[in-house]
């Protein structure tokens, strides 16, 4: 599964870096971070609107997924056939917690 770090995905241009047809990729979005922002989907922040979009757009299958709550199998049998996974900005330190309560 390759690594893509980047600050913002809606300004990726991701022909320029991967060759696979991105639209039979599976995405999932880790939206842990900005989940005191995103809590309602009627009123999301624009630029989580954008960046969630963004991942939709190029992906033939997408998810959403919060690490709240999910262990170490949990993790193993969710994302382990997905070919990229993301994760949306947001709040570090609340994703940074989610991850070690994860394993």
């Amino acid at each position: 599964m390759p690594l893509l770090l980047a600050s913002t995905f809606q300004y990726f241009d991701f022909k320029k870096y991967f060759s696979r047809e991105l639209s039979s990729w599976k995405v999932a979005c880790i939206t842990t971070a900005a989940l005191i922002q995103i809590d309602d989907n009627l009123n999301r922040p624009d630029w989580v609107k954008g960046e969630i979009s963004a991942v939709q757009n190029i992906s033939g299958q997408f998810f959403e997924y919060d690490l709240r709550g999910k262990n170490i199998d949990d993790l193993k049998r969710d994302l382990s056939d997905c070919d990229l996974v993301y994760f949306i900005d947001g709040n570090t330190f609340f994703l940074l917690d989610a991850i070690n309560k994860s394993g």
